[in-house]
């Protein structure tokens, strides 16, 4: 008579049934780091693109002021648009990382923090691509307030002015743009310019408009 197998014979034995073989777990993983590779690769190559696209455009020093206010404008939106696939790439090499090193693969983990490190220095030089908001600003800009008044500013770089009677600084997130004179006055006006135009308020309520001369 055949002797009837144990329970935990019978347990392995279904275990092994259910269990898909090495060669189907194995096929799996590899199809997952796959995708998640072919998902990182394409997120590589999409902001070396944008960055590439925006890099070719420079500014003219003859061009219109409205083609220079469209490109700073588009420049900085495309920048917008990059960000937060910088950041999600960010995040997930920072995931991976953490990953390797718990599986104590310490020479791939090491090779993806040198992929980290490399996305967080490009991300600070693309930051110094953007068009200086500074670099609008400077120049003769002809004025004139709702009250009638009108005149010129002369914006020199690093906050001066031709005719030294104030000082002109970038607040709030570079969106403001603050003159102070040296009389006491003041008028804030909205930042980027459009189409080479600020509108600001002054100290004592008046709408104060400026154009950018060429």
């Amino acid at each position: 008579m055949q002797n009837k197998p144990s329970l935990r014979t019978a347990h392995c034995r279904l275990l092994r049934k259910q269990r898909p073989p090495f060669t189907i777990r194995r096929t799996q993983t590899l199809v997952a780091t796959t995708l998640t590779n072919m998902k990182i690769i394409a997120i590589v190559t999409l902001v070396f693109l944008l960055g590439l696209s925006t890099s070719l455009y420079s500014e003219n020093a003859d061009e219109p002021n409205e083609l220079t206010s469209l490109r700073t404008n588009w420049i900085r939106a495309r920048k917008q648009a990059i960000n937060p696939i910088d950041r999600k790439y960010e995040t997930a090499l920072t995931e991976l990382k953490v990953k390797l090193t718990k599986a104590a693969k310490l020479e791939e983990a090491l090779q993806v923090d040198a992929e980290l490190k490399k996305l967080l220095e490009d991300m600070e030089q693309s930051a110094g691509i953007e068009t200086n908001i500074e670099d609008e600003i400077v120049g003769k800009w002809a004025c004139s307030s709702s009250s009638g008044w009108s005149g010129m500013y002369h914006f020199l770089p690093k906050g001066e002015f031709l005719d030294g009677g104030g000082k002109w600084m970038i607040i709030n997130g570079r969106k403001k743009l603050v003159i102070k004179w040296n009389s006491g006055g003041e008028v804030t006006y909205d930042l980027p310019p459009v189409d080479g135009v600020m509108t600001g308020v002054g100290s004592r309520g008046g709408i104060i408009k400026a154009t950018k001369l060429k």
